[in-house]
């Protein structure tokens, strides 16, 4: 028996549909099947555990929401006063010349400033570095001064302080914190 090109046509049609089946297995599903093998970029062990780490998270955000509801509406704003969603630096200006005021000082000058992050990411709670400078110091107004920004609600850390006893000026260096991202 002779084949001739032409007069078989459901021959031809059944070699190409193996073929192409063919090419396909060897280039579609036997890329996937190494993929979820052991090891591979879609390890079964790799997606439980990233599964298991979202399911944590998820737990401790719950968590937080739970305690957070359960807060006062004075409790809420205590918060809120204390870490900021934002920098806020018209409230930090305001909080640092009542504080001066309070303790007999003059709030000469202020500078707020963010310094960017250091690896890249942005962190869950921001600082704001802050400069000020006082006028009419002395050694028992800054005392009252340092101990009022220490009992402030608003969260801040002194970085440095530059007084020279008899000049009637100080300088301060300051952080404050927020949240950041929310």
């Amino acid at each position: 028996m002779v084949l001739r090109i032409g007069s078989h046509p459901l021959i031809y049609s059944i070699v190409v549909i193996l073929a192409v089946g063919a090419a396909t297995f060897f280039f579609a599903i036997v890329p996937l099947v190494r993929m979820i093998q052991p090891g591979g970029k879609a390890s079964v062990g790799d997606a439980q555990a990233a599964l298991t780490t979202a399911q944590n998270a998820l737990a401790a955000q719950k968590k937080l929401a739970d305690a957070a509801s359960s807060l006062s509406t004075d409790e809420r704003d205590m918060l809120a006063y204390a870490l900021p969603e934002t920098p806020d630096a018209p409230g930090l200006s305001i909080i640092l010349k009542s504080l001066a005021n309070a303790s007999g000082l003059k709030l000469s000058s202020f500078d707020i400033s963010e310094p960017p992050p250091t690896d890249g990411t942005a962190a869950s709670v921001g600082n704001a570095e802050i400069s000020v400078a006082l006028d009419l110091v002395t050694y028992d107004r800054l005392k009252i001064f340092l101990l009022a920004a220490e009992n402030s609600l608003r969260l801040f850390d002194l970085k440095t302080l530059t007084f020279s006893p008899g000049t009637g000026s100080a300088g301060i260096q300051l952080q404050s914190y927020y949240l950041n991202g929310t």
